[in-house]
């Protein structure tokens, strides 16, 4: 139970830092019109990004069952950071920014038109 509580806490993690990033590193104020939301990401980019959580996806999938299985809270933490790294990677291989990716999850969020355009790519 505490194995998944912290694997959990890390997901968790890995998303608001990839948000955080963003936010940092954005000083443009976001506006939160849908339909402005839906024609900032290009259909390129939500297909990068479409990819880009499938695998982060299946990284997370990865380590969560590596970290039940794990019996030392040391190396627990260590395949979290594994994972966030690989995760990381895993984003920039399919030629975004983390800080991209952060941006399109939130406005993702934020549009049921981008969540509809995403569901149909998958």
């Amino acid at each position: 139970m505490k194995k998944i509580a912290l694997f959990l806490s890390f997901i968790t993690g890995f998303s608001f830092s990839l948000m955080a990033t963003a936010a940092t590193n954005n000083t443009v104020q976001q506006t939160p019109a849908t339909n402005q939301s839906a024609s900032n990401v290009s259909e390129s980019d939500l297909n990068k990004f479409a990819n880009a959580h499938k695998e982060v996806m299946q990284i997370q999938q990865k380590y969560q069952q590596q970290i039940q299985t794990n019996q030392d809270q040391k190396a627990a933490v260590q395949l979290q950071q594994k994972a966030y790294m690989e995760m990381s990677k895993a984003v920039e291989n399919n030629g975004l920014t983390t800080q991209q990716y952060s941006q399109i999850a939130q406005q993702i969020q934020q549009s049921p038109q981008l969540q509809k355009k995403l569901q149909n790519m998958q």
